[in-house]
């Protein structure tokens, strides 16, 4: 099943852009403003049958991800430490 795209408030974005001016310096973040972001949202549905993901290629053509680490107190993603290094 293919997840459906995510609406994020404006706070992710407006903590996105000082997170890349931080990373990249003002002048290529205010570049960067102008363009979509573009990053998948990684959860346990991504490791279908244990798969690993391809970190590198998507580094090729993300700006950013978002990897699940919990659910409430009752579920740890057994995929987190991997995905998050």
């Amino acid at each position: 099943m293919r997840a459906r795209p995510r609406l994020w408030p404006a706070a992710v974005f407006a903590g996105l852009t000082m997170l890349a001016t931080t990373v990249l310096g003002s002048a290529a973040a205010a570049s960067a403003a102008t363009l979509p972001l573009v990053g998948p949202d990684v959860s346990g549905w991504q490791h279908s049958g244990g798969a690993t993901i391809d970190w590198a290629k998507v580094r090729t053509s993300s700006v950013f991800a978002i990897v699940k680490a919990t659910e409430g107190a009752y579920y740890v993603s057994p995929y987190y430490a991997g995905d998050i290094k």
